[in-house]
C-alpha cells in the first residue's frame, strides 16, 4: 500500500510520483517508449485525482498496478500489460534479496495461477504458466536472460487443482511436471530470444511437505 498526501495531489506531481513507483517495478520493458511511460503516469493520477480528499489518500499497490495493466491494454501494450497484471496479482515479484551470479531476481507463485483455472483443468494451468513466461520474458531480456526464478506454491497448486493431500503421490508428480514444463521453456526462451545464458531455476521449499518455509534449497536441473 502506498499513501499519496496532498502535498503531491497536483497532477504534475502525482503524476512523477507514479511515474517513479511504476518504473521502480521493473515491468515496463522495451516496448513502452518514454513517452507512453509519462501518458500512462498522467492518465493514472488524473483519475486517481479524483477520487481523493484533502488530507490524501490510500492505494494498494495490488490495485495501482490493476489499473496500470488495464491502460496498458487499451494501447496495445499487451506484454506489458500481462506483466503489469502479474504483478498486482501477486504471481510475479522482482526481488532484490536474492543474490546469485545472476544479474536479477524473480518469484514466481504458481499457485495464484490454480485459484484463476476454473474446474481444475490442468491444461488451462500450464497454458497460463507458459503465457506468463513468454511475458516475462521480455523484461528479462533486458538482462541477457541473466535471472533467477524462484519458483514457488507448486504444492499448492497442485493441491488445488486436483483435491488431493500435497503429500499425494499425483500432486508429486505434478510438481514434477510444473518444474519440467518451466525449465523447459526457460530453454526455449533462450534460444528465441539468442541468450548466451539461461535463466536459473530455483525450487522454493513447500512447508506442506518439507517442513520449512521460504527456504531456497535446490536448483531445477
Amino acid at each position: 500500500m502506498i499513501w499519496i498526501p496532498s502535498s503531491v495531489r497536483e497532477s504534475a506531481s502525482l503524476s512523477a510520483y507514479i511515474k517513479d513507483y511504476l518504473l521502480r517495478m521493473g515491468v515496463l520493458a522495451r516496448e513502452i517508449d518514454p513517452h507512453s511511460v509519462d501518458a500512462l503516469s498522467e492518465a493514472l493520477s488524473a483519475y486517481l485525482a479524483q477520487t481523493s480528499d484533502r488530507a490524501g489518500f490510500f492505494v494498494e499497490d495490488g490495485n495501482l498496478l490493476l489499473l496500470a495493466s488495464k491502460a496498458l491494454h487499451s494501447v496495445g501494450a499487451h506484454k506489458a500489460a500481462t506483466r503489469m497484471l502479474m504483478l498486482g496479482s501477486g504471481f510475479a515479484r522482482p526481488v532484490s534479496w536474492l543474490v546469485t551470479e545472476h544479474d536479477a531476481g524473480w518469484t514466481l507463485d504458481v499457485s495464484r495461477i490454480s485459484g484463476d483455472v476454473s474446474g481444475g483443468l490442468e491444461i488451462m494451468f500450464f497454458h497460463c504458466l507458459h503465457a506468463a513466461l513468454e511475458a516475462l520474458a521480455e523484461q528479462w531480456d533486458l538482462a541477457g536472460g541473466r535471472v533467477s526464478v524462484v519458483l514457488r506454491g507448486t504444492e499448492a497448486a497442485g493441491v488445488g487443482l486436483l483435491g488431493r493431500p500435497a503429500t499425494s503421490r499425483p500432486v508429486l508428480r505434478f510438481v514434477e511436471e510444473v518444474e519440467s514444463a518451466c525449465r523447459e521453456k526457460l530453454k526455449q526462451l533462450t534460444h528465441q530470444y539468442g541468450w548466451d545464458d539461461t535463466p536459473r531455476l530455483l525450487i522454493a521449499n513447500a512447508p506442506s511437505a518439507r517442513g520449512k518455509r521460504g527456504n531456497y534449497s535446490r536448483e531445477s536441473r
